[in-house]
């Protein structure tokens, strides 16, 4: 019964076998048409190297989050496959090529793949002559490279203008501060404080060492007046007036000499407060004059580290922008053959599903007939 049913398979095919012939020659011309009609293509392709730099963020005091080359290696390849692969670079692309076709068209034959190694990446374009597929790729990787660069470099772009204006500013309160320091020396004659507070401390030693010895011949002075008086009293007990007379006149000498001496202590005093004033005076200069230098030393600080932060910025902004993340390792040129087309295997695979559609087709016709055969029949076999 099996080979009955294969038998009937057989016959079946064989009697729709012109349909069959028939659908894998159309088929077949299709395709054939259609690679015939094709216009021609050449692919030019320039290989690139991936080279991740530091971080374009320019941070003040935070310190920044390091990736791995790895994971930076594949963020540059997807970005910049996003940009070279953009309908605006397209579109810039072939308005300044002059090249006739649209950007969905140059979309369609431009290809980025990457190398399992890792970091190198080749870009190829694909276009109906060898020159243009060169002028092509050229400009599209030229153009993308610059697009990917300047948004790279943006944030350090925009952190250097930032810190320029922090920058001046700094600069314009340090010259504030210099010029508030030149006034108080000008004001003060703050050049020859460290002297003048020398001198004032002799003077004050001097005082005092002066007003410390007119004190100790007052007291010595004081201990022979008496004396003095001890001998005029017993000179006049003893009836001894000429003495008594001589020692009188001695002990007003020497009560002349002690009014001297407490009037020499007394001026030396009150020159020594005097220069004690001056000398206190003097140390608040050096205290006020102390805290000019250490704003200004303040405003110089700040003015250099914001000065080192505006260097980075731009090196970073010139190194973003004319030397990442990607250099062409292998310029393109020109194609000197054409694309392979895959007719062949088009054709093979077209003609084996149009035989197969070809075989399904004949099994379909072959059931519709046998339905329209078995209609009447059902009809004619009715009641009369």
């Amino acid at each position: 019964m099996m080979e009955t049913s294969v038998w009937t398979y057989l016959a079946v095919l064989r009697k729709r076998l012109w349909l069959i012939l028939l659908l894998f020659a159309v088929t077949m011309v299709v395709i054939l048409v259609r690679a015939w009609r094709m216009p021609p293509a050449y692919a030019s392709s320039t290989v690139l190297q991936v080279m991740p730099l530091e971080s374009e963020e320019v941070t003040l005091f935070a310190r920044q989050n390091t990736v791995s080359s790895a994971d930076a290696i594949a963020q540059i390849v997807f970005q910049f496959t996003n940009v070279v692969r953009s309908a605006g670079i397209a579109q810039r692309t072939l308005s300044e090529t002059g090249i006739r076709i649209t950007a969905r068209q140059l979309l369609d034959g431009l290809a980025v793949e990457r190398d399992p190694s890792g970091d190198i990446i080749t870009v190829s374009a694909t276009a109906g002559t060898p020159e243009d597929a060169e002028r092509i790729l050229v400009k599209q990787v030229e153009l993308a490279l610059q697009q990917y660069r300047e948004s790279r470099a943006r944030p350090a772009a925009a952190a250097g203008r930032f810190l320029e204006a922090e920058l001046d500013a700094a600069e314009r309160e340090l010259e504030n501060a210099r010029a508030g320091l030149l006034r108080f020396k000008l004001d003060t004659g703050f050049e020859y404080l460290d002297r003048e507070i020398v001198a004032e401390q002799d003077a004050i030693r001097q005082l005092s060492a002066a007003r410390e010895q007119a004190n100790i011949e007052v007291q010595r002075l004081e201990a022979v007046v008496r004396e003095l008086r001890s001998q005029r009293d017993a000179a006049e007990a003893a009836g001894l007036q000429a003495r008594v007379d001589a020692l009188e006149a001695q002990i007003a000498e020497r009560g002349v000499e002690i009014a001297g001496q407490r009037q020499r202590a007394a001026a030396s005093f009150s020159l020594l407060a005097e220069h004690q004033t001056n000398l206190t005076s003097l140390i608040t200069l050096t205290g006020q004059a102390q805290q000019l230098q250490d704003l200004v030393q303040e405003k110089q600080n700040s003015r250099d580290f914001l000065a080192d932060k505006v260097r980075e910025a731009r090196l970073k902004q010139s190194q973003s922008e004319n030397v990442g993340y990607l250099q062409v390792i292998q310029p393109p040129t020109t194609p000197q053959s054409q694309v392979s087309t895959r007719t062949v295997q088009v054709a093979l695979l077209g003609g084996g599903l149009s035989l197969v559609a070809g075989g399904l087709l004949a099994f379909l016709l072959e059931f519709i007939e046998q339905m329209l055969r078995s209609a009447p029949r059902g009809r004619s076999r009715g009641p009369a």
